[in-house]
């Protein structure tokens, strides 16, 4: 998690390789290309990715998209080589160099986001893909390149996040997916909220945490958090964050790593 910067308002990311393995349906995020890239033309399927992280930044002033997102995609080191090769001797293609990275204007195509052809920045930075859709994007990738060298400014080095992930049984790494929103949710008064998504005993489990600032404001909101999170196994406080516990049935698993 070493991309996500500390402003970063949303994350979501999604470890394919352990969905896969967990679920043994190959099928799972469908066969469709999660990513095309135009020219030099090169396409991603979901079995070559390894796992795929969402990150939402804050609107800069004046920008019409009101949440512009990156989004780090983890592929085989072989289609990784195929893509670097096309993007090297791609002699149409427009670059800028960006320390030792160099990032490409293209055309590329999202399924998770359903774009149509959009104008798009991308980088190849170890072993991942980053791509920011739109046009004057390279400043967002930038800022993910800057983050990832610099410990301080990573989203995982505040205390707050890493509680969260505490709180939301997230600790030992063992997640098949991860969400993360510090923007209001509908949970009235929450500051963030983070969900993960774990196989237990053939089956699923969804906890998520939510933040009030204080435990006695995790007490106030403890009845709306469980009217509007029903059917939950568990509930509880912890300090300040009121936690729900979900169980599903493995064909469920689809739904739970859409998102929180």
């Amino acid at each position: 998690m070493s991309y996500v910067p500390s402003s970063a308002e949303f994350v979501a990311y999604v470890n394919y390789d352990a969905c896969f393995e967990a679920s043994g349906n190959y099928s799972l995020f469908g066969r469709d290309p999660l990513l095309e890239i135009y020219s030099p033309p090169f396409v991603v399927y979901p079995k070559s990715i390894e796992y795929e992280i969402a990150i939402n930044l804050p609107a800069s002033a004046g920008s019409k998209e009101l949440s512009p997102t990156v989004n780090v995609v983890k592929i085989e080191p072989e289609e990784l080589k195929s893509l670097e090769d096309a993007l090297e001797s791609a002699t149409v293609v427009r670059r800028m160099t960006y320390g030792s990275y160099t990032i490409f204007d293209l055309l590329v195509r999202h399924k998770e986001r359903e774009t149509q052809l959009v104008s798009a920045s991308l980088t190849v930075a170890d072993g991942h893909i980053l791509l920011a859709e739109g046009t004057g994007t390279k400043s967002l990738l930038t800022e993910i390149l800057d983050t990832a060298n610099h410990e301080p400014s990573q989203f995982f080095s505040q205390a707050s996040a890493r509680t969260a992930l505490y709180a939301a049984g997230g600790t030992n790494n063992e997640y098949l997916a991860l969400f993360i929103a510090t923007f209001p949710t509908q949970v009235q008064g929450a500051s963030i909220a983070m969900k993960t998504v774990r196989t237990t005993s053939n089956s699923v489990t969804s906890q998520i945490a939510f933040s009030f600032g204080s435990q006695d404001k995790a007490k106030n909101q403890y009845q709306a958090v469980k009217s509007l999170y029903t059917g939950g196994s568990d509930y509880w406080i912890l300090d300040d964050y009121v936690v729900v516990t979900f169980h599903y049935d493995m064909s469920k698993l689809g739904e739970q790593i859409r998102g929180l």
